[in-house]
């Protein structure tokens, strides 16, 4: 008698419908997202501006930009000399971080990052130094359908940002 072949055990489980969008099981994310325009609004409101001058890591869809300026390109290389907002790729954070700090401190101008929180990177903690940190529950980027399923944080320099719906916290770091 020959017993039936099992099949081999999958080695990456599916994502839950709820995060099936999200989980890549170690491939490469888009890093790529637009952020919410309810933000946008607020930063705006927080710098006192009708619209921001500095997009320094810009959408590459032109039809996607908001701000005056928006570099798709070399955000790293040069200065911010203008008021600044940025969402920059989650997987250079901590790079983004320590220059929008440096531009913020150098040039006294407001500057907001916009992130997911990774306190366990190193130089994460280090480079939020003098910045107003607001925590915030799960919400969706602009043209997704789910939340993020990881918390997300805005780093404000030089400026007091209003509070919103899904702001749970804020900190002077």
């Amino acid at each position: 008698m020959k017993l039936a072949r099992r099949p081999a055990p999958l080695l990456v489980r599916r994502a839950p419908a709820s995060l099936a969008g999200l989980y890549l099981a170690g491939r490469k994310r888009n890093q790529i997202v637009c952020s919410p325009l309810w933000w946008i609004a607020a930063v705006c409101e927080g710098m006192r501006l009708e619209r921001i001058p500095l997009d320094p890591c810009a959408h590459p869809k032109p039809a996607k930009h908001f701000a005056i300026q928006n570099w798709t390109r070399g955000g790293l290389d040069a200065p911010w000399l203008h008021p600044s907002y940025a969402n920059p790729p989650f997987n250079e954070l901590v790079r983004w971080m320590r220059h929008a700090r440096a531009c913020a401190m150098l040039t006294g101008f407001p500057v907001v990052l916009l992130g997911p929180w990774r306190s366990h990177r190193i130089g994460f903690c280090e480079a939020l130094a003098g910045a107003t940190v607001l925590f915030f529950k799960a919400f969706p980027f602009d043209g997704q359908k789910n939340a993020t399923p990881f918390p997300c944080f805005a780093a404000a320099w030089h400026v007091q940002l209003p509070r919103t719906r899904y702001e749970m916290d804020r900190k002077a770091w």
